[in-house]
C-alpha cells in the first residue's frame, strides 16, 4: 500500500475513503482497489465504525491471506 504523491507539491495525497467506499458499494472497484480499500480501513481502525458486512469482508480477506 504505497502512498500517492501530489505531482505538483510533492506532498502525500490522503486516501479517499469516502470515494472508494462509494465505488465499492457501486461495484466499480477492481479487485486490487478493493484490497487496498480494506487495507486502509483495517490499518486506520475505521473498519470498526462501519456496518458488519465490511467487518465480515475484512475478516474473509484476512482469513484468505490477502490482508
Amino acid at each position: 500500500m504505497k502512498s500517492k504523491i501530489n505531482k505538483i507539491s510533492g506532498a502525500p495525497v490522503p486516501y479517499d475513503f469516502t470515494g472508494n467506499i462509494i465505488a465499492f458499494e457501486s461495484g466499480e472497484l477492481e479487485n486490487e482497489a478493493v484490497i487496498e480499500l480494506f487495507q486502509h480501513l483495517v490499518k486506520s481502525g475505521m473498519i470498526h465504525q462501519l456496518q458488519g458486512s465490511y467487518q465480515r469482508t475484512a475478516q474473509s480477506l484476512i482469513d484468505a491471506g490477502v490482508l
